[in-house]
């Protein structure tokens, strides 16, 4: 790829320039040593993959780290809206092995070692063991793998790692002199604040200084919207979207069980997989945009009579008070196929990963796998040339985030 001596972004409500080294890769005056660290980072998004980078840079000694997110902290089960299972195959317990991470999520997980489908149309549903896999799937909600990495890093004695829950990414901003650059973020007090002069400067937004800006904010892709990437889309021509339904299997069925059905005209797909070890699972409704049952404030004994046609073998787990609450809530989108057709990194100031760099669907665990992955990979880019030599010229962060961006 070409080398510019000057990127400008003109086209951001506040610019926000970088300073590319020429062809001889010397350091410019603001540039950072991956061995060292920037003397700021700011991470934009606080889930599996925003909290799984702040636990590996604050682990290789890098200092003054601010991880933000538009959620709160990482919540249970019970608290969450929007709640469904992560599984983790092997490509992901590999990766998080390489991160250290990989012991704690094992126990918070649930290994599924078979599958149960019911074929359409029929009252009997095959049974097919996973004899022949190097390794056993492990599924947890999502919350919960967020929530495994926060305590790790909570509990770890780590001070250089600072959150900002409920605060929202709205721009870069870079003083006149290049000397302070960063993001600006709005807290959800700030937009709820009314009336007072303080109140208004907040709406303006806060500054967090930040040399580096990681942006792991998954599909919502904030960074890098801000930074005009150009993203490359699929058109998706089956799109469906999914509602989740929790309830709890009966003593005489397994709880390591992946258990799935479909109908015969296509209208819905069903899969449930543990969300706990005490047979509690989370049921995926998919059905087509389209469909009376998928829009908010639906008719909850119409989705009664879904369910006892295409899925009478679970309806009876499922309570009228659960099924009121999935009648009224609304649908959740699937991500679509999509990644960024650029380079990953802007010289040494921006760099994306995870979900913010290519979105692929929640099967199989593909996107946290792919998340997982990319952190290893930053970190592989970042710290390679400090363990193999000791030359601090050629420490160089501009040069390690293009080694990522190349690789991924």
């Amino acid at each position: 790829p070409m080398l510019w001596l000057l990127l400008l972004w003109g086209g951001l409500r506040t610019t926000w320039s970088f300073v590319v080294p020429g062809a001889s890769r010397r350091r410019s005056s603001l540039g950072w040593s991956p061995s060292r660290g920037p003397e700021s980072t700011v991470i934009v998004g606080g889930g599996p993959a925003g909290l799984a980078t702040a636990w590996m840079l604050s682990r290789e000694g890098w200092r003054n780290i601010t991880v933000v997110d538009a959620r709160g902290p990482p919540r249970t089960m019970a608290a969450s809206p929007r709640f469904y299972l992560v599984g983790i195959g092997g490509r992901g317990q590999l990766a998080m092995r390489d991160l250290g991470l990989w012991d704690d999520v094992a126990t918070k997980s649930t290994r599924v070692v078979a599958r149960k489908d019911w074929p359409p149309g029929s009252d009997e549903g095959v049974l097919r063991e996973y004899t022949d896999r190097p390794y056993k799937t492990q599924v947890l909600t999502r919350d919960a793998l967020a929530g495994a990495f926060y305590d790790a890093l909570c509990s770890s004695g780590n001070n250089e790692v600072t959150f900002k829950w409920e605060t929202s990414f709205v721009d870069f901003f870079q003083d006149d002199d290049h000397q302070d650059r960063g993001v600006v973020v709005t807290s959800a007090a700030a937009e709820d604040a009314e009336g007072s002069e303080e109140a208004a400067a907040q709406q303006r937004g806060e500054k967090i200084p930040a040399e580096l800006v990681i942006g792991a904010d998954g599909a919502a892709r904030s960074v890098a919207r801000a930074a005009e990437y150009e993203v490359k889309r699929y058109e998706d021509d089956n799109a469906r979207v999914f509602k989740s339904i929790l309830f709890r299997l009966p003593a005489s069925w397994r709880g390591d069980v992946n258990y799935s059905s479909r109908s015969k005209d296509g209208r819905l797909n069903f899969d449930a997989l543990p969300a706990t070890k005490d047979k509690d699972y989370c049921g995926v409704l998919l059905l087509k945009e389209t469909d009376d049952l998928a829009k908010a404030d639906s008719d909850p004994r119409k989705l009664r009579e879904l369910l006892e046609a295409y899925l009478p073998q679970f309806s009876p787990f499922i309570n009228d008070a659960t099924l009121e609450d999935v009648a009224r809530a609304p649908p959740n989108f699937l991500p679509r196929f999509r990644y960024v057709d650029d380079d990953l990194h802007r010289g040494d100031r921006l760099v994306l990963l995870g979900d913010a760099a290519h979105t692929v669907k929640p099967y199989f665990g593909l996107g946290a796998a792919t998340a997982f992955e990319d952190v290893v990979a930053l970190k592989d880019a970042l710290f390679r040339r400090r363990r193999e030599n000791d030359d601090d010229d050629d420490d160089d962060g501009e040069a390690a985030l293009k080694d990522f961006s190349a690789k991924r």
